[in-house]
């Protein structure tokens, strides 16, 4: 049951204050109202595209300036999500069509899964040095994917997104992400295991 306390409460009270700044011209409130609201999402989904911190807190940026620059044309044609993740989406596809900003990449990739991990007490040495494996495996993997094929996982087990959310950001129907995500979450488990045999040393 969803309560007025739930993620979805909460999104919902986000969209309806954002609007009504909008819909009052008062553009940089709705952009305060969305930066407190996604501002962690769009990094960690910037930093899964282009795959380094610095670049990705960089495009982060310039997600929330083309947002408010966009607010005075936005038409309620999507949800204030989805058109964040549209205009991320589209900033990563140009980053990593810049070869000079995507240079070598390092191990501080990983961090970003390392985010994803529930906190519990401290671990173990062992315990911890599994879970560094287990995330620099799932980096590798998730480079080993092609751009499309990494987008569709990354919305979807990443970022959570439903399939609606997801088509509406990818610009596809939700049918053919339907179709797509079983054969690029396949591609990822065998890429994951790939790694699991050859592509990650050990601690």
């Amino acid at each position: 049951m969803r309560g007025p306390g739930s993620p979805h409460a909460v999104l919902c009270f986000c969209e309806a204050t954002v609007q009504d700044y909008m819909a009052r011209s008062e553009f940089t409130l709705a952009l305060e109202m969305l930066v407190q609201q996604y501002q962690d999402a769009i990094l960690r989904y910037c930093h899964c595209h282009v795959l380094d911190p610095e670049v990705a807190r960089e495009v982060a940026q310039e997600v929330f300036l083309a947002a408010f620059e966009g607010m005075p044309r936005f038409r309620g044609h999507a949800s204030m999500k989805t058109w964040l993740y549209s205009i991320a989406l589209k900033k990563c596809l140009e980053v990593r069509r810049n070869s000079a900003r995507r240079e070598a990449l390092t191990s501080e990739h990983q961090r970003l899964i390392a985010q994803r991990v529930h906190c519990d007490p401290p671990a173990q040495p062992e315990e911890t040095c599994r879970q560094a494996r287990q995330r620099q495996l799932v980096w590798q993997a998730l480079r080993r994917l092609r751009g499309q094929e990494r987008e569709l996982v990354v919305l979807r087990f990443l970022e959570d997104l439903t399939y609606d959310e997801m088509a509406q950001i990818l610009k596809v129907s939700k049918r053919t992400v339907e179709r797509r995500l079983p054969l690029a979450q396949a591609k990822f488990h065998q890429a994951y295991e790939r790694c699991q045999r050859h592509g990650c040393r050990p601690c």
